[in-house]
Parts: C-alpha cells; sequence; structure tokens
C-alpha cells in the first residue's frame, strides 16, 4: 500500500486518483496539474521530469530526494513548489548527463544539488534582475545571469540557481514587458530606461473620432510595455490592439477633447499617470536623423530582421538617455525620413 504522506505529496491526497504504476496516466495527471498553476509556461517536457521525480519519491531511490522533499515541506514550503524545486534539480541533473556523453545519473552529484535547495524564489530573482539592470543599462545577458546568481548570495559552481535565474530571465524577456534584449544580447529595464521621457504623435481625424491612440507601439513605443496607466483624474486608459501589431489606449468620453487632426501632442507617463498636451511641430534635427539610421544598423546588423520601433526607442536612449527629455518629432516620422519604412 502506498505511504499516506508520499501520496499527499505527490498528489495533494491522502488517496491516489491515479494508478501510479501507469507512466502515462502520471504524465497526464502532472500536466492537468501544471496547466492549472502559473509557473513560468512549464510544457510537457516538465510534467515528463515530474514522473521522474514521482518514480524517485515512491520507490525512495535515491533515499535524499523524498528526504529533500521532507526538509522542504516541514520548512513550511508549498508541495507544489516542492515538485517545482525537485524536478528543476532533476531536468539539471539530466542535462549534466546528455553534455557529459551520456554518462550515467550521479546519485552523489545529486544529492549535492538537492541540499542546495531551497532556491530563490521568483520574487527574489526578479528583484535582483531589476536592480542590476536598472543600474547597469544594457548589461550582457551572461554577465546578468552571472551577477543575478552573486547577488542572491548563492555560490558560482550553483548550476542549480544558474539554471533558474537563466529561466526567469529568458520568461522576462519573451513576456515584452519590462525587460528588452537589444543587439549584442545587451538587456535593458524599461521602466528606469524611459523615465521622463516624453513622446510626441500628431494626431490622426479617426482617433480623435474614436477617443483613442493607436499609435502606443510606435510614437509612444517608449510607453508600450506599461499595462496599467490612467489619467490625472484616476480614470484607467485601456489598452488593445486596433489593428495587427498596432497597440492603442482608448480613454474615457472627451478625453482628447480640445485638439484637432494634425495637432502635435507630447505625451508623457509618470509614476503610471498620462499627460499629454499640444505643442508646436518640433523642428527636424538632422543629427538625429543620422543617429536614428545608425542605431537601426547597428541593431539590425546580425538579425537582419525588422527592429520594432520600441527596440529602436530603446537604443536610441541607450545611446542618449536625454534624447527624449524634450519634445522631439513623432518617431515615425524620424524613421520616414531617415528613410526607414515603418
Amino acid at each position: 500500500m502506498m505511504d499516506a504522506d508520499r501520496c499527499q505529496f505527490l498528489f495533494g491526497s491522502d488517496v491516489a486518483p491515479i494508478d501510479v504504476d501507469d507512466d502515462d496516466e502520471l504524465i497526464g495527471f502532472f500536466e492537468r496539474d501544471l496547466a492549472a498553476r502559473d509557473t513560468l509556461g512549464l510544457d510537457r517536457s516538465r510534467a515528463l521530469m515530474r514522473l521522474i521525480v514521482a518514480r524517485q519519491v515512491l520507490r525512495d531511490k535515491p533515499p535524499a530526494t523524498w528526504a529533500t522533499a521532507q526538509r522542504l515541506l516541514a520548512a513550511g514550503m508549498d508541495r507544489s513548489l516542492v515538485l517545482n524545486e525537485l524536478t528543476m534539480a532533476a531536468m539539471v541533473e539530466m542535462q549534466r548527463c546528455l553534455e557529459d556523453d551520456g554518462a550515467g545519473f550521479d546519485e552523489e552529484r545529486f544529492a549535492s544539488s538537492l541540499a542546495a535547495l531551497p532556491l530563490p524564489t521568483v520574487d527574489e530573482i526578479d528583484a535582483a534582475i531589476d536592480r542590476l539592470t536598472s543600474t547597469r543599462p544594457g548589461i550582457p545577458i551572461v554577465d546578468l545571469e552571472d551577477a543575478v546568481v552573486f547577488a542572491l548570495g548563492r555560490s558560482d559552481d550553483d548550476e542549480l540557481a544558474a539554471s533558474l535565474v537563466a529561466r526567469v530571465i529568458e520568461h522576462g524577456l519573451d513576456d515584452d514587458s519590462r525587460l528588452l534584449l537589444l543587439a549584442e544580447d545587451r538587456v535593458v529595464h524599461l521602466p528606469s530606461l524611459t523615465a521622463g521621457a516624453v513622446a510626441t504623435h500628431r494626431l490622426t481625424e479617426t482617433e480623435l473620432e474614436l477617443g483613442i491612440l493607436s499609435c502606443v507601439a510606435s510614437d509612444l513605443a517608449v510607453f508600450a510595455w506599461m499595462d496599467d496607466v490612467h489619467l490625472a483624474s484616476g480614470e484607467p486608459l485601456d489598452m488593445f490592439s486596433a489593428e495587427t501589431g498596432h497597440l492603442a489606449w482608448t480613454g474615457p468620453d472627451g478625453w482628447l477633447s480640445g485638439y484637432a487632426p494634425g495637432d502635435v501632442i507630447a505625451v508623457r507617463v509618470t509614476d503610471g499617470i498620462v499627460t499629454h498636451a499640444s505643442v508646436p511641430p518640433p523642428v527636424v534635427d538632422p543629427r538625429l536623423v543620422a543617429r536614428v539610421v545608425a542605431v537601426h544598423e547597428r541593431e539590425t546588423r546580425e538579425s537582419g530582421l525588422p527592429l520594432t520601433l520600441v527596440d529602436l526607442a530603446a537604443a536610441l536612449l541607450m545611446d542618449d538617455d536625454e534624447v527624449f527629455e524634450a519634445p522631439r518629432p513623432p518617431l515615425s516620422e524620424l524613421c520616414d525620413r531617415a528613410g526607414l519604412d515603418v
């Protein structure tokens, strides 16, 4: 009969809801369990690794797996988090085996990894990432991974912590939010990089009729990462996709009243509060146009792929953090002057 403590740990119940000797049923259970949680985009491969951990727990081989689970549970950790950490340790050990010409599972090395648990939390890692990327803008991603591991007080040979840190950084970059990867694998922290920036936009008749700004990912690209903004009155601006690849803000009735088609407005966002005002059309500086060309060439040299305007705005700020301190011509118009198609 299956041990009730092990059953509760693996399945959240004193009685197994499936046939524990059936690998397909075990994988299916873990897939459903993972799908119900926000766990860094876990997939079937993660469920397969949980199967390995489950087999180790059920068979008590190696004994360090169940002993570690008991230690972490006794420390007050949630069972799903403990499973995550054991699975991460198993994944790293399996990767070592593959990299070591298919060498066998090293039980002693695996036990050493388990002894280093618990790992830092995702929130702790995110906080370290924010501190480092905001104080070292453009830090190479490899250096960032090492620096975060060090900042968390882990040793430089802690492969388990390094693997989790790399995963969290990758998730932050894929999440299209506060982190951005520029050419040469430089990581930038958009909240700190864009703080104090002002962007301009030439209003269209359609925008005024609909009460929207449909240029969030173009002229207002420095603000495209923000998903929680509001007016000084407290009324929220909702983000939506006006059309493929075009983010827009929509606000309360009349929030753009007083403007006419063709007016250039300057937009700032401070602590999530959006302010906007009409400004005289800014004069185009040929030096800024030349900088747009140079930055575009540098950022696309290796990939040869189109550059998003968010990337372009961030790269311009990396070169000169005061470039958007005062109203400039709308970014799309600068691109047009630079011979770039938006």
